[in-house]
């Protein structure tokens, strides 16, 4: 999740061209502050890619497996949205699946997240596509 436009292009080309999901499960939201709310509730199965609520029967199939999310992605709001903070969130609610935050903060702010217990990687922005594809693929298999 990343609530500005290139970077959420980027995570799908990342998501179906290099980590082959299927796009029709897949997504990249966070474009409106409804998405950016609901991203829990999307990534644990609970509500579809356009937010549309799933039966409780669905849910536990539909679950997303990887969670890539922006470390600031609202800084607007009050409180601000701060994908540790979701991350937390989804951790809470047994969400399972590997998570990652991308940043653009200085290399100490990635130094703290990369020691936060409920997130698995963190990368510094900007990092090329295959080496981050390489990198989920590789956590994902010890994870």
């Amino acid at each position: 999740m990343d609530d500005e436009a290139v970077p959420r292009m980027m995570l799908e080309v990342l998501i179906e061209n290099y980590l082959g999901a299927d796009m029709r499960r897949s997504c990249s939201i966070g474009g409106s502050l409804a998405e950016q709310r609901a991203f829990v509730d999307v990534a644990l199965g609970k509500r579809d890619i356009n937010l549309n609520p799933i039966s409780s029967l669905e849910a536990d199939a539909r679950h997303a497996d990887i969670a890539i999310l922006d470390q600031n992605i609202n800084l607007d709001c009050s409180p601000p949205i701060l994908g540790s903070e979701l991350i937390k969130e989804l951790r809470a609610h047994g969400f399972k699946g590997l998570t990652c935050i991308v940043t653009g903060d200085s290399r100490e702010r990635v130094a703290q997240l990369a020691k936060e217990p409920d997130i698995d990687i963190v990368i510094e922005k900007g990092m090329p596509l295959p080496q981050l594809a390489h990198l989920i693929l590789r956590h994902r298999r010890v994870h």
